[in-house]
């Protein structure tokens, strides 16, 4: 019989289906890890920004590389790639650009935070302007899936809204999200503080006018899941991102490959 949402995959068990399985009536995305494989491409890029800014702040042709790889160090990189609990992963845009003013301070004396960021942003734009990662495979069918089935669906992300809409828009899969929650909520009269707390998943609850229990949250870092769960809703984790199974908590569900999700039926039948 095909999946509904609620059955779930271990690595190397077979299908497992609960019984008594509340019917999720909206989906709430993490992107980057989990619906768009960005991750990579985002170490090269700020690789780049770390050696820009190295030149910026007066640091020497030798001295850029090696500031450039205490950077990335910082914001959880190891191996090339970034780890679950690191910056990188679960970071926003202003943690991440405080880790880099952070590690050039111990090179050099910077000036204040926020001319850094300033300059930070300057070079980012354009190197972000070329930074179009792919949607991971099988995800857009997933997403287009859902939708058709006439599942809300909703985008909560460490990435601004304007990033996530040029990536999204880019993948042609801005449509089928009703909701998108980025760093852009993190301040003013609307705020909502970045994960793992669980605003976003309240907000995303209260946009859509559906009950947090009847909720799906899916996401590659353990922050993901904590956000979910302390919110009150379900979450299934996902391992082609940064996560391994050991990253996340023994009871919690997880996915190692998104193709069985492409039998789920509709949720509010």
């Amino acid at each position: 019989p095909p999946l509904r949402l609620g059955d779930f995959v271990r690595p190397g068990d077979k299908l497992v289906r609960p019984g008594n399985k509340l019917v999720y009536r909206a989906v709430l995305w993490d992107k980057d890890g989990t619906l768009v494989d960005s991750l990579g491409s985002w170490v090269r890029l700020e690789r780049e920004l770390a050696l820009l800014l190295g030149e910026w702040v007066g640091l020497s042709p030798t001295q850029r590389p090696l500031a450039a790889e205490q950077v990335l160090t910082a914001l959880g990189v190891v191996e090339g790639r970034p780890t679950a609990q690191g910056l990188l992963a679960s970071g926003t845009p202003e943690t991440i650009l405080t880790a880099f003013y952070t590690t050039f301070n111990r090179w050099t004396k910077l000036p204040e935070l926020t001319e850094f960021m300033v300059q930070a942003r300057q070079f980012l734009e354009p190197l972000v302007q070329h930074h179009t990662p792919d949607a991971f495979p099988g995800i857009a069918e997933i997403v287009r899936h859902l939708a058709q089935r006439g599942i809300l669906q909703g985008v909560g992300t460490s990435d601004s809204v304007a990033g996530a809409e040029r990536e999204l828009g880019a993948l042609g899969l801005l449509p089928f999200f009703t909701v998108l929650i980025g760093s852009d909520h993190l301040s003013g009269s609307d705020q909502v503080r970045p994960k793992p707390h669980p605003d976003t998943v309240f907000r995303f609850a209260r946009l859509s006018s559906i009950p947090v229990e009847q909720l799906l949250v899916i996401g590659d870092t353990p922050a993901d899941e904590e956000m979910a769960l302390t919110a009150g809703a379900d979450f299934w984790g996902v391992l082609w991102g940064t996560s391994s199974r050991e990253d996340f908590r023994p009871t919690t569900r997880v996915l190692t490959d998104p193709t069985p999700l492409k039998s789920l039926t509709t949720l509010n039948s």
